[in-house]
């Protein structure tokens, strides 16, 4: 939009047009047009206010319609729409003549409006502290946003939400959430509209890139003893998850990561039950987790490892050349390999 000219060759047709509507005789009855506008304040200066012409034209066309724009003050201007920049604070009175020569004289229609002008002892239209946080759930692809907003108490706002999936939240929420279908990156804009007197003296949006991971799944594991180490203990991992970090608890006071679904393992110093444990964490955001406990008992027969009664027989067949074998074991309590 252009901004108020103050001397050209419109301001000696605007005259002449005043002239006329002071003047000349008015053949209402001819008039096909009704005079309208509305206003904005600048983004940047909430002393600048834009106006943009909303008169309606039974026909669609404004041939032969000439505008003037009066602000309230000694200003004023033949532009279609017009902005204006006020010298200071206060409340004007703004005034739309639309007019058009007719048979019989001049036709017009005249539309005022009151429009204040305030910026807070000059200063202008700024925001405090603003942004927005976003928090995404463990258990599904939905992410919950939030706005910050130092003023949001004390003044008038607008909050416009893009997820950056081609889905918004116009509703004005300072708070929202959103459902991706899709796991990825996303660019979130969050729109801030400051208003003060029922215009916008504000505007800007802020952008952040999330990261939509899939749901974190239940993890769990299983343990197997060493048939050589009655202290060690194989424990393998089930995780149908794409990725993850794993934290182990081994339940004897000590800990260990790993970042891969590979076998783990733990030599343990003395016998007895522990409480072991598994913390399962998404490897896009390890603030998804999902916790697991099973309880694993070491038993080395009072503190060693040996073996019971050992042995094999043998017995072959008469019939053929098929030999039967079969291990002998006196401790049925064991956990054994053959």
């Amino acid at each position: 939009m252009k901004p108020f000219l103050t001397l050209n060759k419109n301001i000696s047709i605007a005259v002449a047009a005043l002239f006329m509507l002071l003047f000349a005789s008015q053949a209402k009855a001819n008039c096909d047009f009704h005079a309208n506008f509305t206003y904005v304040a600048s983004s940047t200066n909430c002393k600048s206010i834009y106006f943009t012409n909303t008169s309606y034209i039974t026909n669609g066309l404004d041939t032969g319609v000439s505008y003037i724009w009066k602000y309230g003050t000694t200003a004023f201007s033949s532009q279609k729409n017009a902005s204006y920049t006020f010298s200071g604070n206060g409340t004007y009175t703004i005034c739309l003549i639309m007019f058009k020569q007719v048979a019989g004289g001049i036709c017009s229609d005249t539309v005022c409006k009151s429009v204040t002008v305030n910026c807070s002892s000059g200063t202008g239209c700024s925001f405090g502290t603003i942004g927005f946080n976003w928090n995404r759930s463990c258990s599904s692809q939905e992410i919950s946003f939030s706005a910050i907003n130092s003023e949001a108490t004390t003044g008038t706002f607008k909050y416009t939400w893009s997820f950056g999936d081609s889905q918004y939240d116009t509703l004005n929420h300072i708070s929202t959430s959103h459902y991706y279908p899709n796991t990825g990156s996303y660019t979130v804009c969050l729109n801030f509209k400051k208003y003060q007197n029922g215009v916008v003296c504000a505007d800007t949006t802020i952008c952040k890139t999330i990261t939509v991971a899939s749901p974190v799944r239940p993890v769990t594991f299983s343990s197997t003893t060493s048939s050589t180490n009655c202290k060690l203990i194989y424990f393998t991992i089930i995780d149908t998850n794409s990725c993850g970090v794993y934290r182990w608890y081994w339940g004897d006071g000590s800990t260990s990561i790993q970042t891969n679904k590979s076998a783990s393992s733990h030599t343990y110093a003395n016998t007895g039950t522990y409480t072991v444990c598994i913390k399962g964490m998404s490897c896009v955001d390890t603030t998804c987790y999902y916790y697991k406990c099973n309880t694993v008992t070491v038993n080395c027969n009072s503190g060693g490892c040996s073996f019971g009664n050992l042995g094999f027989e043998v017995n072959r067949s008469c019939t053929s050349q098929t030999v039967s074998l079969y291990a002998t074991n006196s401790d049925v309590n064991g956990i054994y390999n053959y």
